[in-house]
């Protein structure tokens, strides 16, 4: 029970960091007004 609870908070805060990691290139983006940076968001959000 111990590791398995362990094993989804890890995955967890990857998500997490992951999300935060796209949400900041986006904002950048956004910022900078750059088309090829939105495409590159929009890529990444339709997988």
């Amino acid at each position: 029970m111990e590791p398995e609870a362990l094993h989804d908070r890890r995955n967890h805060t990857a998500d997490g960091l992951q999300g935060i990691t796209l949400g900041m290139k986006m904002a950048l983006c956004k910022l900078s007004g750059m088309s090829q940076c939105q495409a590159e968001g929009e890529k990444n959000h339709h997988g």
